[in-house]
């Protein structure tokens, strides 16, 4: 049975007076149909495509639009909104000011928009509109290459950008769409939305083939899609766009919103989620040459005397079973300077380099001393271990994050292998921090060093802290942690379970943003959780811009959970520790960079002692 693709296409370059017009809308919005007929009819889709152009586009026809064409998609199909043209913002209702620090709701320029009695389509109709095709749990995907206004709703919309056009008055907002659900902030939705710019910026136009004028964000997005789509993931589409677009503009810089961070890994444009395997994009910047989107928030770290960060390039469309084949990389490069989100490198050993090249890069060596972990216990897990750790690397290396150390006392960590188990433990504790690791093998062995990596990578990040060079002083933005109403002032907090109606209730709390500096401040909130896992999903879109004197809450003012795990209760363990770690730039950054998973728990062991 085909799955069904249902897109509603709007490019408006011709406004009536006395909105100007543009030249690029049109023809990204033609650009996009002839790719979505090209591939999905080949593909076996069954595509069902409305498109709305200049004055055809009015607010009732997008409206109607999202109703009854987009509405008819149901679970397992696809629903597709693509939007080129202006946007502009206007005075939010006062209900809405938690969700947005400027207290301004953005809006998309429709063709009749600002003729007598027109209105624009505001960023909480809009979000109606995607809760009402979500209905039926089709996989939602939206597009906007406009400017300047940045869609902020709970839980759908918090951060779109948008073309400008004069920001008006305020207009009656009182009076919705006619059929507006009480609950249309469900969770279920699945949506993924790209946009050109955030909402401080402008979404630009340039001349391509021909003198064509296209957007900026749209062509290299197109480019991106006919080039790669086989085996394309949002974060692979995102991280190139946003990459081609910062080396022919400045100040734009494309965003991805999804309802699930896992999302950012599913295949373009509703396939599976695939196995992530982290990576710094490589591209040319207009200011910096050649760098890599890895900086000092990310920790790269700045070169020691003759030693630097290293790293293997390999083509963009490179694949998973690609990036383990040492003969499919393309080249290397070396950290010259670490920036605070970016990192300036020289490139050795690529053929036909040119600027428009956009390379994946990957570690394989750091200048700084890597996790220090002892060996301890059964000789045959040991040799294993070792083995491993001289491969663990790209393409054979050695482990760019951990090494064997030779003197417990000056270890972090300590590897037990014991009753053919690997134990991960630190060198002062007993207790084991993961899931032990059965059986000397070679698979076993790779695994265990696996772990240790990871865990290495969530130290890492733990011990980030304030360059010597920043321009940021610390408490320029503030973080208030607040439960049940009150303020909780120390930096450490306790949070105990307590009895509620005869059962046990976990804490819960809230987290305000507050920008108490005189600039705007890019913040980004990691959860480093006691399973070594990092999580950017406090914050929707992984980050958030505050200008002076703005607040944002986390999880837009919803309560952030502890729990501790019953496995490890069943163990007599009653207690965990989250870390909240707050990076402050005066440059948007991908946090996502810093995300990875859970390790698993430890199994409960009988007692055993160091003594060998």
């Amino acid at each position: 049975m085909a799955r069904n693709f249902y897109a509603l296409l709007v490019g408006i370059d011709s406004y009536p007076n006395p909105i100007h017009s543009l030249q690029g809308c049109v023809n990204d919005m033609t650009a996009m149909a002839e790719y979505l007929n090209n591939r999905f009819f080949q593909e076996g889709y069954q595509l069902h495509l409305k498109m709305l152009t200049n004055q055809e586009a009015t607010r009732q026809a997008i409206i109607d639009g999202f109703r009854m064409h987009l509405c008819q998609a149901r679970s397992n199909d696809l629903s597709l909104f693509y939007f080129s043209g202006h946007g502009s913002q206007q005075e939010a209702q006062e209900e809405f000011w938690h969700l947005i620090p400027s207290r301004l709701s953005s809006t998309l320029v429709c063709y009749d928009s600002r003729t007598e009695g027109g209105k624009d389509l505001i960023d909480w109709e809009l979000a109606e509109l995607i809760y009402q095709v979500g209905q039926e749990n089709p996989q939602i995907i939206l597009i906007l290459d406009s400017v300047h206004a940045g869609f902020k709703i709970k839980p759908l919309l918090e951060l779109i950008a948008t073309r400008q056009v004069t920001a008006v008055p305020t207009q009656d907002i009182k009076q919705n769409l006619g059929q507006q659900s009480t609950n249309w902030m469900s969770p279920k939705l699945r949506y993924i939305f790209l946009a050109a710019c955030r909402d401080i910026e402008i979404a630009k136009e340039i001349n391509v083939q021909d003198g064509q004028k296209r957007g900026v964000f749209s062509y290299f997005l197109l480019d991106t899609l006919q080039r790669y789509s086989k085996r394309l993931t949002y974060r692979d589409l995102i991280k190139r766009t946003n990459a081609l677009v910062r080396s022919k503009v400045v100040d734009q810089s494309p965003q991805i919103e999804t309802a699930d961070l896992r999302d950012l890994d599913q295949l373009f444009p509703g396939g599976e989620i695939t196995e992530h395997t982290a990576y710094f994009t490589v591209s040319h910047d207009i200011d910096h040459g050649w760098v890599i989107d890895g900086g000092a928030v990310h920790g790269v770290q700045p070169p020691v005397n003759d030693e630097t960060t290293l790293l293997v390039l390999f083509n963009f469309d490179a694949d998973s079973n690609d990036l383990r084949a040492p003969s499919k990389s393309v080249g290397t490069a070396k950290v010259t300077q670490v920036l605070s989100t970016k990192s300036k490198i020289d490139i050795e050993g690529v053929k036909n380099l040119t600027t428009d090249s956009i390379f994946k890069a990957f570690v394989i060596s750091l200048p700084l001393p890597l996790l220090k972990v002892y060996f301890e216990g059964d000789k045959a897990g040991i040799n294993l271990a070792r083995e491993q750790i001289k491969i663990a690397g790209l393409n054979g290396t050695p482990s760019a994050h951990i090494h064997e150390e030779e003197e417990i006392g000056n270890a972090e960590l300590r590897l037990l292998c014991r009753n053919n188990q690997y134990i991960v433990l630190r060198s002062t504790d007993e207790r084991p921090l993961v899931a032990q690791i059965d059986g000397y093998t070679p698979e076993s062995a790779r695994k265990t060093i696996q772990c240790l990596e990871h865990i290495a990578r969530w130290m890492a990040i733990v011990n980030l802290s304030y360059p010597t060079t920043t321009m940021i002083s610390p408490g320029e933005v503030e973080m208030v942690i607040y439960q049940e109403g009150q303020e909780l002032q120390n930096n450490q907090i306790r949070l105990e379970y307590r009895q509620e109606n005869g059962r046990l209730k976990s804490p819960t709390f809230k987290i305000l943003l507050r920008n108490m500096s005189k600039k705007p401040l890019y913040c980004v909130l990691l959860n480093l959780t006691h399973r070594f896992a990092v999580s950017a999903g406090l914050l929707v879109t992984g980050g958030i811009w505050l200008k002076p004197g703005e607040e944002a809450w986390a999880l837009n003012g919803g309560d952030v959970d502890i729990l501790v795990p019953k496995e490890l209760v069943e163990q007599g363990i009653n207690e965990v520790q989250n870390i909240l770690k707050l990076i402050v730039s005066t440059v948007e950054f991908d946090a996502t960079l810093l995300e990875q998973t859970n390790l698993e728990l430890p199994i409960a062991q009988p007692e055993f002692s160091r003594n060998i």
